[in-house]
């Protein structure tokens, strides 16, 4: 850590902007100096992701007294034995080594014997026992451990356990320094390195970054470039992996961050040093592209959308902290005035980055506010990052993904969107629970459980979008994108390992298929047109998965038909009916009446029931429509939404070609037609006025 970061956060520390912060670092350090639980040499730490209740899929919680009583503070369930117990060690050793980062920044603020001792002796348990772990660890997709049981979380504790070093290592004997950088830092390397993954992954970047991080504390370069060089390392990690226009390849926006933090705290291990990444543009300048993109879809009320392996919503203040360290490193006002408007809504400004990067925010107090609902409210659409987010001044907004193919941690739904009136969800990507969770592969996992298109009720196989059109008209903002399943390549091909069992896709039922689909919010509704191309007696389904209430008539007979390939228990109180011309169904979602119109060019059959939600414990209310392609090789499926306005509307379609329709939607106060073309990825769309 450069001397120039302690300095900063010593000053920091003085001043009074940055108390909380001050107050949160000696209240974790209270809680550090009390923790009894010590090192022993049979430590093996199990998955975290066991650490969650397996009835509604909430994190579980402990008191470190009772290390083996496992509670669920959302239903009040208990759990005791395996795997709770040996998760619990991963958990406490990893909330272990981020309370010694904590000691060893209060040591620099405010000097304790105290603190320095237990910090010391933590230190020196680690060294003498670490080298002895025994590799472990079976986790689905992941490297094995040595305290850990995995080589992700093995990462996570040394890069704070280095962190903690780089603070207090000047405190201790040489002796002692030389047993923590051959007895813990060095076997910790030399077994990250022979365990790196050979894929570019968020686990990768972590595991590189922390291999980085332990050549420069150790001054060896070439462990250094092994973690930095090379394909697979730090460098081709961000080179391939940060799409164009800055949106990290996996598609969440929880691990775009979580990518990157890795890399923020390698940049300030080396900086100032030969190997600052300020020298390397492509990488300072990637880094750069990941802290401005999310601000770009940021949503109304300041959240983010939940696509792929999102675990939770979560707004633009659950990330402010490393907004900290954008400010200082590139200077940027537009980082100061959204660090002051986070914190003047009530958010403290605690986080260490503030204490070692943070820069008094007085000067921005007369800028800019209300800067989070200019861009919530701002249109965006990102071609090379594969994101469209529409939004109208009522607060309305939709996200379109036409994103490259994840990998990993992707949901097999091109082309799927969400579909929201400020924090409120009407129908969106729900995002996933924890991964020990059954619902997480069950469920959350498929093409189905997305607002998008499934044939013959299988999950689409990897394929990359294209996005086709869009803009900003007098009367709203439309996109159009497609995807084809002709070809079998997609962009991270050859970059990225998918095991057997996760390719849970049928090729068979997609084969030289294509979709188009065109989404258009204006004032008054969302228009959504699907153009779905296939082999004659095609099965197409079109769900959509509503945070609401369906009006159900007695038209809608109980059915035992089959809904996907997924297991049926899934899909509660089914019932089903046959679409009729000018069709429509209603909703209540969020206190809101959502009225859904919708026409086909193929007879439709409607199917409604109960699925899972998120947490799994509640239950969405999801509405399919259902084709079957016939000779002439497609559908086409138009759907208008009316939510939370007064009056009811009508829709009215006329096709005018075989690729050409004339649209036309009234309402009791407007009335709004168009005209939409369709020649292969030519795509129009215009208001008749």
């Amino acid at each position: 850590m450069h001397e120039s970061r302690k300095r900063r956060a010593r000053s920091n520390a003085r001043l009074h902007e940055f108390e909380h912060a001050v107050q949160r670092l000696r209240s974790e350090a209270k809680v550090a100096l009390l923790i009894q639980h010590g090192v022993s040499k049979n430590e093996q730490g199990n998955w975290g992701h066991y650490y969650h209740c397996r009835h509604d899929g909430n994190a579980l919680s402990f008191e470190w007294s009772r290390p083996k009583e496992h509670h669920c503070p959302h239903c009040g369930a208990l759990w005791t034995g395996e795997p709770f117990d040996s998760a619990w060690t991963a958990l406490a050793h990893s909330k272990r080594g981020h309370l010694m980062k904590i000691l060893a920044v209060v040591l620099a603020v405010e000097p304790n014997e105290q603190a320095l001792s237990q910090l010391k002796s933590a230190f020196l348990d680690y060294a003498r026992y670490y080298s002895g772990f025994q590799i472990h660890g079976d986790i689905p997709y992941n490297g094995p451990g040595k305290l850990f049981a995995q080589t992700l979380d093995e990462s996570h504790w040394i890069m704070d356990l280095a962190f903690a070093y780089q603070w207090v290592s000047d405190q201790f004997e040489p002796e002692e320094r030389e047993h923590m950088l051959q007895g813990l830092f060095r076997p910790c390397a030399d077994f990250l390195i022979a365990y790196k993954e050979n894929q570019i992954h968020n686990h990768a970047v972590l595991i590189t970054s922390a291999i980085s991080i332990l050549g420069f504390i150790l001054s060896d370069s070439n462990m250094q470039r092994a973690g930095l060089e090379g394909e697979y390392g730090l460098y081709d990690q961000i080179a391939k992996g940060v799409l164009p226009e800055g949106f990290w390849y996996e598609g969440a926006f929880t691990y775009h961050y979580y990518a990157m933090e890795p890399i923020i705290q390698y940049a300030l291990t080396v900086e100032g040093s030969d190997w600052d990444i300020r020298r390397i543009p492509a990488v300072n300048d990637a880094l750069k592209q990941m802290f401005e993109f999310p601000l770009r879809f940021l949503l109304p009320g300041g959240i983010f959308p939940s696509p792929n392996d999102a675990s939770k919503v979560v707004g633009i203040e659950s990330y402010s902290h490393y907004y900290e360290f954008a400010g200082d490193w590139y200077g940027y006002e537009t980082y100061q005035e959204l660090l002051a408007e986070v914190y003047s809504g009530g958010r403290r400004r605690d986080s260490l980055y503030a204490l070692l990067c943070g820069r008094p925010l007085e000067s921005s107090a007369g800028g800019q506010r209300g800067l989070i609902r200019k861009l919530s409210f701002e249109w965006s659409s990102s071609e090379g990052s594969g994101l469209t987010k529409l939004v109208n001044r009522q607060g309305h907004h939709v996200t379109v993904k036409h994103s490259p193919f994840s990998g990993e941690h992707d949901h097999m739904d091109r082309l799927g969107i969400s579909y929201g009136i400020g924090n409120m969800p009407i129908f969106i990507d729900p995002g996933t629970v924890a991964y020990a969770v059954p619902a997480h592969y069950d469920w959350f996992k498929h093409t189905y459980s997305h607002n998008t298109a499934s044939l013959n009720g299988a999950d689409q196989p990897p394929a990359d979008c294209r996005l086709i059109a869009f803009g900003e008209e007098h009367w709203g903002q439309w996109a159009a994108s497609s995807v084809s399943w002709n070809s079998g390549d997609y962009r991270m091909k050859g970059s990225i390992i998918l095991p057997e069992e996760m390719c849970s896709w049928d090729e068979s039922a997609y084969e030289g298929s294509h979709m188009t689909r065109i989404v258009a919010l204006t004032e008054h509704v969302l228009l959504d047109l699907i153009k779905v191309s296939a082999k004659e007696g095609t099965e197409v389904d079109l769900p959509y998965h509503v945070s609401g209430e369906a009006e159900l008539t007695e038209e809608w007979e109980r059915t035992d038909e089959r809904l996907s390939l997924l297991n049926q228990d899934l899909f509660k109180e089914k019932r089903k009916r046959l679409s009729t011309e000018g069709d429509s169904v209603s909703w209540t979602a969020g206190g809101l009446q959502v009225d859904q119109h919708f026409w086909s060019s193929e007879t439709c059959t409607l199917y409604a029931a109960r699925t899972p939600g998120n947490p799994p414990d509640r239950d969405r209310h999801s509405f399919i429509q259902r084709f079957q392609i016939g000779v002439v090789g497609e559908v086409w499926v138009m759907n208008v939404f009316n939510a939370g306005c007064t009056g009811s509307i009508t829709l009215s379609v006329r096709k005018s070609s075989a690729q050409s329709f004339e649209l036309a939607i009234v309402g009791g106060s407007f009335e709004q037609r168009f005209v939409v073309q369709c020649l292969g990825d030519q795509v129009e769309l215009h208001q008749i006025e």
